[in-house]
């Protein structure tokens, strides 16, 4: 036995306790007083009668086999998605008009005589259709879910076979766990032309993080050229609509895929629109797929940092005044400086005033103090100026909050510095595997720095616009005075650039890793703002390098409360996920989670989302966007108990309502500013920035294929449907249909619990209870 609509363990397992507790509660003191046994007969009627309306809430089913030969019914599904409308069928004829001509000529006649045959349109839904009435027109195919949706609706009367006809374009969810349980064959029939002739493809866009304001990022597009050889292509780069940039492209090969990438600068106030298109060419199967578009959002807040340096130096001057200057970054700094006359260490602190009573100490007081920045940076630190707690705290930052942690200066990685401490394991390089002796370094000025082939491409080391420009910034950048042996990189740690050590060998300078939810960098050289002193005033090479630095570990540390969308089309159902934690950045399993969509016309929509995953603070909902354009997500997350009185599931709050935006632009769902509130997060999604229906459109006979082996069908040709019916009594005659029975659908459901309760009050009645 089976459920229809099967919930988590922990639900059932809090029903059973809620009925027994209701039960217990209910006979507990009752007047008049009842025997043991009268009472336990009482509870135990209550607690089955709650039980059972669960079972039946639950719709169990039963799958069992009939006997061969029972069965008549077949399911014809014809595949009804936009990507139907191809005209590569032959003799410029759609794959639908193929299709239909299929089902019309060969498929009804081979089938009539001994089944019953019922059709179905399907692509993201399934409907009982006549063939006439079908068209092209769906936005996505889920030949998988519209095989299942069959076997689910038909309720007893299961067919004893179902029959695809589809181009295999799977733009649904492809996952064939959904067919696992027993059922009909699927025998699948593919229409359309598995080679095309000729056609153009943008296959994928995508572009690099621009959290902070000012930001330079890559923006990536691969094309893929079919049947024009290796002829050029224009790939343009739109802006909002507006063309920025235009390079020609000479595929390697025919149908080989290139990719090409763009810097480009996003708007800081507004979301942006990155548009990568081919013009059409003479004779192209279709020009839906010719562009793609990825949107990104305005810079949001200013980025927290905080500087911890060991021991006054030129270095933090530079740094602070390379951060301080930057519009996306907020520092805050802590510099030790010596002990006072009891022996006390003292420390100079600049910070913003709601801060400095927590930096005192010289370092911050609480996690939720700690926590509350985006990045640390710990610079010329050693183990005995970090407590144990600090230590842990500073792991649990980049691990657990998500934080970044630059690590730099020779002290740090020298015998006595951070060695043995937990901030080690969060770093990229591991000290046990150092090249150099505790505490040595260069003894001469090394070589200019040489970028990896990973530092050509990461944006902590772009200096320039381009690659080249970047480059050649690098080669012209003055020696540092030593560069500290580090040790080597850990595995899945990135080394993006090398420098010479004391013995002419080359060791890492700037190293970096993804730890846990957050990011670490360790930079090994000494005396980097010589990049800044002995070079002239108009070259801002250092600047920029630091703050690249800064920018990239503060972009991936995240809010308590954000929110993750997916690009759809419309039409289709856009899953929204938020992620709630507290200050310590533990999840929030009780928030009330309320958002606010406003779409390209204005109208906005207010919808609640629930609880998928309550010990990890995540809560999902979803919407339907009806038309192309950016949808501006809005979320506030406030503690369940404060939450303006409502119950989080209350039926009336999860019911979106739609009405005109307000004119505000304040990023608040609710105007509400008390203590409950968690906090809020903002996105924004691109509804229509690609077709998936048209991503490489080529008949897909990989997919049909699977669907039919996973249920014992098969593939078939459109020459082979005069074998179809032998083959459909065949995969029956040996075990016979699969049938499934619906248990609660049925009378003596209601009246089971029904009786129940009946006698559950006959005997109270019976024994003096009202």
């Amino acid at each position: 036995m089976t459920f229809a609509w099967p919930l988590p363990w922990w639900v059932i397992a809090a029903w059973i306790v809620v009925a027994v507790a209701v039960a217990l509660v209910t006979y507990a003191r009752v007047v008049p007083p009842l025997s043991p046994a009268q009472r336990a007969g009482l509870i135990a009627l209550r607690i089955a009668a709650l039980v059972l309306l669960l079972v039946f809430i639950l719709r169990p089913v039963v799958a069992r086999q009939e006997p061969p030969g029972t069965g008549r019914r077949v399911a014809v599904l014809l595949d009804t998605s936009r990507s139907m409308g191809l005209a590569d069928a032959g003799d410029g004829v759609t794959r639908l008009a193929a299709a239909q001509a299929l089902v019309r000529k060969a498929l009804l006649p081979a089938l009539r005589d001994r089944y019953d045959v019922e059709l179905f349109g399907f692509d993201r839904t399934l409907r009982r259709r006549s063939l006439e009435e079908l068209t092209a027109a769906g936005p996505l195919t889920d030949v998988v879910g519209a095989a299942r949706l069959v076997r689910t609706r038909t309720g007893d009367a299961q067919p004893v076979a179902m029959v695809v006809v589809s181009d295999g374009g799977q733009t649904g969810d492809p996952s064939l766990r959904r067919l696992i349980e027993p059922g009909a064959p699927v025998f699948a029939v593919p229409i359309g032309a598995s080679r095309i002739a000729r056609d153009r493809e943008i296959m994928a866009a995508s572009i690099g993080e621009a959290r902070v304001e000012g930001a330079i990022v890559e923006l990536s597009a691969t094309l893929v050229s079919r049947g024009f050889g290796t002829r050029p292509v224009e790939l343009r780069v739109l802006e909002n609509g507006r063309p920025t940039q235009v390079r020609r492209v000479a595929p390697p090969q025919d149908g080989a895929a290139t990719t090409e990438l763009f810097r480009v600068s996003p708007a800081r106030d507004r979301p942006t629109v990155y548009t990568v298109e081919v013009p059409p060419a003479d004779g192209e199967l279709t020009d839906a797929n010719n562009r793609r578009s990825v949107i990104v959002p305005p810079a949001g807040r200013r980025r927290s940092v905080l500087l911890v340096e060991g021991a006054p130096g030129f270095e933090h001057t530079f740094l602070k005044r390379a951060w301080s200057h930057d519009p996306a970054l907020e520092l805050d700094s802590v510099v030790r400086k010596g002990r006072d006359d009891n022996g006390a260490a003292t420390y100079y602190v600049q910070a913003r005033p709601p801060r400095v009573a927590a930096l005192r100490s010289g370092y911050p007081t609480s996690l939720e103090a700690l926590f509350a920045y985006d990045v640390i940076v710990l610079a010329n630190m050693t183990a005995s100026q970090l407590t144990r707690n600090e230590a842990e705290w500073t792991a649990a930052f980049v691990e657990k909050r998500g934080g970044g942690l630059l690590v730099l200066g020779a002290r740090a990685f020298a015998a006595a510095g951070l060695r043995g401490t937990p901030v080690e394991t969060v770093l990229p390089v591991d000290f046990s595997g150092r090249v150099a002796a505790p505490g040595e370094v260069s003894a001469r000025a090394p070589g200019p720095v040489r970028l990896t082939p990973a530092g050509e491409r990461h944006p902590v080391t772009q200096l320039a616009a381009s690659r080249e420009a970047s480059q050649r910034q690098w080669t012209e950048l003055p020696p540092l005075s030593a560069a500290a042996g580090m040790g080597q990189p850990r595995p899945g740690a990135q080394v993006l650039a090398l420098a010479e050590g004391a013995g002419g060998d080359e060791r890492p300078l700037v190293a970096v890793q993804h730890y846990g939810r957050g990011r670490t960098l360790a930079f090994g050289g000494e005396a980097s703002w010589r990049w800044r002193m002995q070079l002239p005033s108009s070259n801002r090479a250092y600047e920029t390098f630091w703050r690249q630095v800064g920018r990239w570990l503060a972009t991936g540390a995240p809010d308590p409360v954000s929110v993750t969308v997916t690009p759809v089309s419309p039409g289709v159902a856009a899953p929204l996920t938020v992620q709630v934690f507290d200050a310590r950045f533990e999840p929030v399993a009780d928030a009330v989670v309320r958002i606010r969509i406003t779409g390209p016309d204005g109208l906005s929509r207010e919808l609640r989302a629930v609880p998928a995953e309550a010990s990890a603070g995540v809560y999902r909902t979803s919407f339907i966007p009806t038309t192309s354009g950016t949808y501006d997500v809005r979320v506030v997350a406030e503690r369940g108990s404060g939450a303006s009185g409502e119950k989080a599931g209350s039926a009336e709050a999860d019911q979106p309502t739609i009405r005109r935006a307000r004119s505000e632009t304040q990023a608040d769902v609710d105007e509400k500013t008390d203590s409950s509130r968690l906090g809020e997060a903002r996105e924004w999604l691109l509804v229509g920035g690609a077709d998936p229906e048209m991503a490489d459109p080529r008949r897909n006979d990989a997919v049909l294929e699977r669907l039919a082996e996973s249920t014992g069908g098969r593939l078939l040709g459109a020459n082979e449907l005069a074998q179809l019916p032998a083959l459909i009594a065949a995969s029956t005659s040996s075990s016979g249909v699969w049938v499934q029975r619906e248990l609660w659908h049925n009378p003596w459901t209601f009246l089971l619990v029904a009786a129940l309760l009946c006698t559950e009050w006959a005997l109270r009645r019976r024994w003096g209870l009202r």
